[in-house]
């Protein structure tokens, strides 16, 4: 196994239950340790650095609102990663949930 590649048990896992892209968007682009790396050390920074509300980013953070091919690109603008790995991303999240209201 390389040293990107998930282990087969995390990945299914993954696929049953990913985290909504906020969760990464909160983890890798907001806060002290981020902000060593590029980010941003609040919500409200990160969302003026990204041309948006603090309480819209605060939406998508917090789940209530997903990632839209705009904010990808503007995420992908502030150098946090690809647009098409966050809209992955927010496709897995969407994919899991779907599937979820199904099977209820």
């Amino acid at each position: 196994m390389t040293e990107t590649e998930i282990p087969a048990a995390a990945d299914a896992a993954m696929r049953l239950d990913p985290p909504h892209p906020g969760h990464a968007i909160a983890d890798g682009c907001i806060g002290r340790d981020a902000a060593r790396l590029g980010g941003e050390r609040t919500i409200a920074a990160a969302a003026s650095r990204l041309g948006i509300s603090r309480k819209h980013l605060s939406s998508v953070i917090n789940g209530r609102c997903g990632v839209s091919p705009a904010l990808a690109v503007r995420l992908e603008r502030a150098g946090w990663g690809t647009a098409e790995g966050w809209l992955w991303r927010q496709a897995r999240w969407d994919i899991a949930r779907e599937r979820e209201r199904l099977a209820a």
